[in-house]
C-alpha cells in the first residue's frame, strides 16, 4: 500500500498557504526516571494554529521546580495539513528553531526522537519520506507514521534493496544508519559532510556519476553528488573489493512492510 511513514523525526507541512506542522527519530541509551502525572492542576492556554491544528501550553509546579508543557494536536485527516521530515543533513545537530526557520508554510516543528548526541548527530531509527527510505536497515523495525489516506498508524518496516555492479549484485543491509551493520551499506548525500563511523576492517568505496572509484585508504566522506559504500563482514568485503574501479554501479532501495 502507498503510505508515507515517519518513524520518529518528522515535519508536518501544509499544502495551503498558511498551514504546516512537524515530528522527529529514536532509540534510548539510558534509563528514564519514573513517570509522574503533571497534567492535573495545570492550567493550559489554547491556541488555534490552523484548521485541525491546536497548541496547548501550560506550566506544572512541584517541589522540584517547574515543567513547561506543550501539547500539539493535529487532525491528520485534514487535507490542508501535510507531514514531512525536517533536516538539512542527517549527520548534523541543529536546534529545532534553526531547522524550522525560513519555511513559509510551516505551522509547527516537534522533536520526537533520539540522536547520536556524542558522535555524528544522525538520527537513530528508520526515517521514510515520500515513500522512500532515508534511514533504514534490513532488520524490521516498528514505526509510527501517516498513511496515504491521512491516517496515523504503526507498522513494521524494513529495507529491501541491492547494489548492482555489472552482472553482479549484493543485498543492501542499510542506508544512512548511524553505525554500519554487518553487510553492505550505502550513505547518500542526505547524510551530509560529516565522516561516517566506519568499522576498522571495513572496505569502503565512493560512487560518483554512477561509477565506482577505487581510492587509496578507506574514504569516509560521502561525495556531494554520489554515495559512499561500506562493506562490513567478510562476504560483503569480498564482493565490494572485487568490483573494478570505473564499473557502472546502481543502488535500488525501497521500503518493505
Amino acid at each position: 500500500p502507498r503510505s508515507t511513514l515517519f518513524p520518529y523525526t518528522t515535519l508536518f507541512r501544509s499544502t495551503l498557504p498558511t498551514s504546516t506542522a512537524i515530528g522527529a527519530p529514536a532509540r534510548h541509551h539510558s534509563a528514564c526516571p519514573a513517570a509522574e502525572s503533571l497534567v492535573p492542576g495545570t492550567t493550559f492556554d489554547h491556541h488555534r494554529l490552523a484548521s485541525g491544528v491546536t497548541l496547548a501550553e501550560g506550566t506544572a509546579h512541584d517541589s522540584r521546580g517547574t515543567v513547561d508543557i506543550h501539547v500539539l494536536r493535529v487532525d491528520a485527516t485534514r487535507g490542508n495539513v501535510g507531514f514531512t521530515p525536517l533536516f538539512h543533513s542527517l549527520a548534523e545537530l541543529s536546534p529545532l528553531t534553526h531547522l524550522a526557520s525560513h519555511h513559509r508554510h510551516l505551522l509547527a516543528a516537534v522533536n520526537t526522537g533520539f540522536f547520536d548526541m556524542y558522535g555524528t548527530g544522525a538520527p537513530y531509527g528508520p526515517l521514510v519520506a515520500a515513500g522512500h527510505p532515508v534511514v533504514m536497515a534490513a532488520k524490521p523495525a516498528t514505526v509510527v507514521g501517516i498513511t496515504a489516506g491521512h491516517r496515523v498508524t504503526d507498522a513494521q518496516v524494513w529495507l529491501a534493496g541491492a547494489v548492482h555492479a555489472g552482472t553482479t549484485n549484493h543485498r543492501l543491509a542499510a542506508i544512512n544508519e548511524v553505525t554500519p551493520p554487518r553487510g553492505l551499506s550505502t550513505y547518500t548525500a542526505a547524510w551530509g559532510r560529516d565522516l561516517v563511523d566506519v568499522p576498522r576492517d571495513a572496505v569502503t568505496r565512493t560512487v560518483e556519476h554512477g561509477r565506482i572509484h577505487k581510492l587509496h585508504g578507506r574514504p569516509r566522506e560521502v561525495p556531494r553528488h554520489g554515495e559512499l559504500l561500506v562493506a562490513n563482514g567478510e562476504v560483503a568485503q569480498s564482493w565490494l573489493a572485487a568490483v573494478p574501479a570505473g564499473s557502472r554501479l546502481s543502488v535500488a532501495a525501497r521500503v518493505a512492510s
